[in-house]
This record gives C-alpha cells, sequence and structure tokens, in this order.
C-alpha cells in the first residue's frame, strides 16, 4: 500500500469516514483500480485491510474471478461487497480528492 498516496488525498474528517471499525478483505480482479488502490480508499476511509477472510472481517470486496476467499466469505454471513457498490460508496471523496489536487 502506497502510504503516500493515501496522505495525498484529502483525509476526510472523522464523521465522514463511514469505513470507521471495519475490516475489508480483497479478492479477485477489479476492472477500474487496483487492488493497491481500493486497499488505500478503504484505509482513507477509516477501514483496515486484511488478507485473509475470518470472523472478524466486516466486508469482502470481490471482483471478477474471486474464489476461495468468496467461498469462505459467504460460508462465514460476511457482506460480499461488488466493485460498483464500492466506487458508489467512495465517489463523495473520490471529487474531494480532485478539488484538492
Amino acid at each position: 500500500i502506497d502510504i503516500e498516496r493515501v496522505h495525498d488525498r484529502k483525509t476526510p474528517e472523522a464523521a465522514e469516514r463511514p469505513l470507521q471499525g471495519q475490516t475489508f478483505v480483497l479478492t479477485g480482479t477489479l476492472s477500474s483500480m487496483s487492488r493497491d488502490e481500493a486497499s488505500d480508499w478503504v484505509l482513507t476511509l477509516g477501514g483496515k485491510v486484511s488478507g485473509a477472510v475470518s470472523s472478524k472481517t466486516s466486508c469482502l470486496l470481490a471482483g471478477a474471478s474471486a474464489g476461495s476467499k468468496l467461498e469462505k466469505a459467504q460460508a462465514l454471513g460476511i457482506k460480499v461487497m461488488e466493485e460498483a457498490e464500492f466506487l458508489s460508496l467512495i465517489q463523495p471523496y473520490r471529487s474531494m480528492k480532485k478539488e484538492t489536487a
């Protein structure tokens, strides 16, 4: 994860950090961004990123060709978010980044 990219964008105030306290796991191929960039967004919005699905996982961000992590998340009843939903979530913050660039 590129920490400089995380700090380059305007960090939302605590009240505007919708992923605060949530742990995300990423799997599969994202079509609109790299997994590193998606991880940066999770961190910027207050969340944590883990490499493995566990009972502590809040959400699995699933791209194309998601495999065993998706199966495990479904078995544990963990929320699965597709890329389109993630893009909708970060969209307001993307415009904040452009304004500060």
